[in-house]
């Protein structure tokens, strides 16, 4: 396994994902990149959870468990977490995400990037089938079993190439933010 990948079971109570729900009034399909919007490469309906302070139950205890990973594992110079998105995976259009890396470059003059990449499980793996989220460059493959469970927490470096495979039955639901900081030197 990469150390470079947290696995945190129950980083997250049932109450902090159910509020994930609560916050969403709906959703939408979901794009690549800039806006493009692409069946072969993702498949899935999102909705962005955007305003810290008015979704502050859910931001406060995400930047406390960032803080936490990050002074314990990574330690890594970091700023701030990008909005929280919710997202949607389910059989009726087999949603995936083909595999793919989460860097990009937030600011004009290169100063701000994605570091570290969050995925939250919001719903319990027996709800569904397939939706596993892989790791396609690691030696071994990550076990399914603890990242199904609900509240579990998956932080990685963005720069790590990832991926979502088809649901086949039932629907997954994840909450996922990215961490902004300097470049790496």
């Amino acid at each position: 396994m990469n150390e470079n990948i947290l696995i945190v079971r129950g980083a997250f109570d049932a109450e902090w994902c159910n509020a994930c729900f609560d916050a969403v009034k709906k959703t939408e399909t979901a794009a690549v990149g800039q806006g493009t919007k692409s069946n072969s490469i993702r498949r899935s309906n999102i909705s962005f959870l955007s305003g810290a302070v008015r979704h502050a139950k859910l931001y406060v205890p995400l930047i406390k468990f960032i803080s936490d990973v990050n002074e314990n594992h990574y330690k890594w110079d970091l700023s701030d977490p990008e909005v929280i998105q919710f997202t949607e995976y389910n059989e009726s259009n087999q949603g995936m995400y083909r595999p793919h890396k989460d860097t990009s470059i937030h600011s004009v003059d290169q100063q701000i990037v994605r570091k570290l990449s969050i995925s939250i499980q919001l719903t319990d793996g027996s709800g569904y089938e397939g939706g596993d989220l892989i790791f396609p460059d690691q030696d071994e493959p990550l076990p399914q079993e603890d990242l199904k469970t609900i509240g579990t927490a998956i932080v990685f470096p963005s720069y790590l190439s990832h991926g979502v495979n088809p649901v086949t039955k039932g629907t997954r639901h994840s909450a996922v933010s990215w961490v902004l900081g300097p470049p790496f030197k």
